[in-house]
């Protein structure tokens, strides 16, 4: 029998297909409908689907144009619920107007994907559960939606200034009213937590169908529920678990939901498109956006796994979105090396290479060692690496990618070895005598003559937990001024002294001890802060005689005796590389690491500007890094 056939699209016109689906009186009436061809430069009326793909077995046959065409059984599902009994619907549907077999056409589409969902008049977002619209926590969200103000229309803003104004009354509702909206017990708001816990939005392609719609309705199965409601009661909770003591509400943080960035709820990330919007007409915007969606995206789901950076182009300002080229026949390290390219480009830095791991995220991969990535379970500390100032990067690119994306070729100088390694462990998870011992013996080692507890009046010791305290964030969050190395020096061995008598046992870790902090604590900021600092650091002692922290970039690759420290261009911190059998440039990176007097660049400038002179160390040469 002959079945559905496509015609070709004209991308010079931009033209996309959108299906009419037919009305039906009845649900068991076979699901039909047309492809029609329009034009997005012609401004036409359609409306998106915004779904879950779900497993492609069994099969359904629809009929398209009178002809069969198989569809997944989720698809078939949302189109059954969605229908209408008089009235035919106009969607735009990306298992039906696209030629899913056609790569070109995929990756024309999937550049467009932005303009798709940001023109349709609605979006219409189909979850596969099933609930009750007329129970109380449901007519509680209709309530919520009543009461509050007008939700963000990321569409509607065109500069950072319509952006400030249309901010104001709903940062005032969120301030004075939206909390005390959550009076009912946790348990009465069940249902809607099955919503917001269903799979359909760990899904990452949902993120920017959602956020980037003029306006959205949410389908449970034939059970509709407005926007707005599920805005405000995210945006409710948040403001609300924000303002209890410790954090603890009842509620959970099921609603904080995973979406690629740090977009703590719905509205957030629509004013984060509002801005995205607003920078396309040269207004400020953040230049490493794109490397934190990619790396934040680890727990999304995609299929192909090139679409943690095609799935998220949506999100970024048009400069950002010219520089990648979405084709579906580059391998992964070419697609992944493009995330880089750009952050290159757009901040003149390299400090995606101090990225660190969660190992208990890694995944199997082929990716070259010196690329962060979600398969990696790679994470990054923001705060922190912004705290460093970076290197004085020269005048051409502080890096380049191989087109492969396999080696990217950096510069740099040897400035110190590893003589000794601790324990291939993070401090924050070890008992705290352990490394206490194991950074004693290496003082010994360093300092022959010293008393056993002169490690803490090293001024260098407490300097290496200060530099993880990001000055602006400490302020905002405690209030004081960041802790200096004497604050950290007095509480540092505080801490080592009693610990096993405050704990009763031996095997305290810092990760229980920042989680027993309590807010009457009097250096409980400086804890935490501290803390967070080391949270995924071990330690080892160099060659000049320094004790310093490395952070793994890798699962499988630790330091060693006889690795080497280089401080490279564009990088906030120094990095530990092990050279290959490859070549005299070749090197593996092993992680980044805080070493007192290297840091904040000024180790970097020193030499700069001793350069070429007769001061300058004649055996630092700068040398050029093949990182694999």
């Amino acid at each position: 029998m002959e079945r559905f056939q496509y015609g070709l699209l004209d991308k010079n016109e931009r033209e996309i297909r959108v299906f009419r689906l037919r009305p039906a009186a009845c649900r068991d009436e076979p699901v039909s409908g047309d492809l029609i061809t329009v034009s997005l430069n012609k401004q036409p009326k359609y409306e998106a689907l915004s779904y879950v793909w779900g497993i492609p077995t069994p099969a359904v046959d629809i009929l398209v144009g009178g002809l069969p065409f198989s569809i997944g059984p989720n698809l078939h599902g949302a189109l059954l619920d969605m229908r209408q009994e008089r009235t035919p619907l106009l969607l735009w549907i990306d298992a039906i107007c696209i030629n899913q077999g056609d790569v070109f056409e995929r990756e024309h589409q999937v550049s467009m994907m932005r303009e798709i969902y940001s023109q349709a008049r609605l979006v219409h977002a189909w979850l596969d559960e099933h609930i009750d619209s007329t129970a109380k926590p449901f007519r509680e969200i209709l309530r919520l939606r009543k009461r509050g103000p007008a939700n963000f229309d990321a569409l509607s803003f065109r500069s950072v200034i319509g952006l400030f104004w249309a901010a104001i009354p709903f940062l005032f509702y969120s301030a004075t009213g939206i909390r005390r909206e959550l009076t009912n017990d946790p348990a009465f708001w069940d249902p809607v937590i099955r919503v917001f816990d269903n799979e359909y939005w760990n899904r990452l392609w949902i993120q920017q169908e959602i956020l980037l719609a003029r306006k959205v309705v949410f389908h449970c199965r034939e059970h509709v529920i407005p926007e707005k409601g599920l805005f405000r009661f995210q945006d409710a909770l948040k403001s609300h678990n924000d303002g209890v003591e410790n954090g603890d509400s009842g509620f959970g943080d099921i609603f904080e939901m995973n979406m690629p960035g740090y977009f703590n709820t719905l509205n957030e990330g629509r004013q984060h498109v509002a801005y995205s919007r607003a920078s396309d007409s040269g207004a400020a915007r953040e230049p490493d956006l794109f490397f934190k969606l990619f790396l934040d995206s680890c727990n999304l789901r995609v299929t192909d796994p090139r679409d943690r950076v095609y799935g998220c182009l949506g999100l970024l300002g048009t400069k950002q979105r010219a520089q990648i080229t979405v084709d579906y026949s580059f391998d992964l390290n070419q697609t992944y090396a493009q995330v880089f390219r750009s952050h290159i480009y757009e901040t003149g830095n390299l400090e995606f290479l101090c990225s660190t791991i969660d190992s208990a995220e890694a995944m199997p991969h082929t990716l070259p060692v010196w690329m962060p990535a979600p398969e990696k379970g790679s994470i990054f500390f923001y705060q922190e690496i912004q705290r460093h100032k970076r290197s004085p990067p020269p005048s051409q690119p502080v890096g380049v990618i191989s087109t492969d994306g396999t080696v990217l070729s950096i510069k740099g100088f040897q400035v110190d070895t590893i003589r000794r390694a601790g324990k291939n462990e993070p401090i924050f998870y070890r008992p705290i005598l352990e490394w206490v011992e194991e950074v004693q013996a290496m003082n010994r080692e360093l300092n022959p003559h010293d008393a056993l507890d002169a490690l803490w009046d090293k001024p260098y010791f407490a300097e290496l937990f200060r530099f993880g305290c990001n000055d602006n964030t400490y302020w905002h969050i405690w209030h004081r001024r960041p802790p200096t190395s004497s604050d950290l020096k007095d509480v540092l061995k505080e801490i080592i002294v009693r610990s096993p008598g405050e704990a009763g046992k031996h095997d305290l870790d810092l990760l229980v001890l920042r989680e027993g902090v309590t807010d009457q604590h009097p250096d409980s900021d400086i804890i935490i802060s501290m803390c967070e600092a080391v949270k995924s650091s071990s330690f080892f002692m160099s060659t000049t005689h320094q004790l310093g922290l490395i952070s793994a970039s890798n699962a499988h690759l630790h330091a060693e005796t006889g690795d080497l420290i280089f401080i490279v261009l564009g990088c906030p911190k120094p990095l530990v590389l092990r050279p290959t059998d490859g070549g005299s440039q070749q090197f593996l990176l092993i992680g980044s690491v805080v070493l007192p007097h290297m840091m904040d660049g000024s180790f970097a400038e020193s030499f700069l500007r001793q350069k070429g002179t007769h001061e300058g160390n004649q055996d630092m040469r700068m040398m050029n890094i093949d990182l694999i």
